[in-house]
Order: structure tokens, then C-alpha cells, then sequence
């Protein structure tokens, strides 16, 4: 019907003047866009680190030094990889950019998807459980 179409495209036309023109706040699209950025920048820290790549071979010039072959700063003992003191700075950054999203626009995300991000991003952070 015409009435649905219009008020469709006035609704489209208002927000598009609110968020472009007067840069009050971002919109829905844009903030699930950073937060899935931000996501994604936590997952990949979390796959190169459960599988990173071995160190570069030592320079023929230079170091006298002898190569270092155990992966210590990758492995810890038994076999298990850990995430050195660099790459969980790195992690807790993401995680204090992804909850300054939560925070900043809590009323884009439904609340109960709201809790569960913050209890799973408190569980990564090392604060629970």
C-alpha cells in the first residue's frame, strides 16, 4: 500500500539525515560493524597465537648468538601454546574496545544478548570463571 511505502521511506530519509548530517551518533550498522571488527581482530590474536608461525631464521651477519630452537616464547611446557605478555595486552585491548561499544550504545543490543557478551567477555578478560 502507499501509506507503508511512505512511511518507510520518510523513516529512511530521517535517519539518514540524523546520523550523516548531524554526526550525533552512529548507527545500528555502523556499531555492529566495529564490534564485529573488533571480534574478529580478538579471533584472529587467539588462531595466530594457537598456531604461530615459526621464528625467522637467524641472519648469516650480525648476532653471535645461537639460534634459539624450542619456541620457548610460543610454548609453554607440554606442548600447550600460550599468549605471550605482548599478544594479552593486545587481547585485553580488543576487550576494552568491545565493552566500550556494549557501553556506549547498550540500546542497539537486545538484553539478554547484552549480558551474554559481557559475561563471555569477562570470562576471556580472566575476571570469571
Amino acid at each position: 500500500t502507499p501509506a507503508v511505502i511512505m512511511i518507510i521511506a520518510i523513516r529512511r530519509a530521517f535517519r539518514l539525515l540524523f546520523y550523516a548530517f548531524f554526526q550525533i551518533g552512529k548507527s545500528k550498522e555502523e556499531i555492529y560493524a566495529s564490534f564485529r571488527q573488533t571480534i574478529l581482530d580478538i579471533e584472529r590474536l587467539i588462531v595466530m597465537r594457537d598456531n604461530p608461525p615459526p621464528p625467522p631464521s637467524p641472519l648469516p651477519w650480525g648476532s653471535t648468538k645461537p639460534a634459539d630452537t624450542n619456541h620457548t616464547s610460543y610454548c609453554s611446557k607440554g606442548g600447550l601454546q600460550t599468549l605471550s605478555a605482548d599478544d594479552l595486552g593486545m587481547l585485553l585491548l580488543h576487550i576494552h574496545e568491545c565493552r566500550n561499544i556494549l557501553w556506549q550504545s547498550p540500546h542497539r543490543f537486545p538484553p539478554d544478548i547484552l549480558r551474554n557478551l559481557s559475561e563471555d567477555l569477562a570470562e576471556l578478560a580472566g575476571e570469571r570463571g
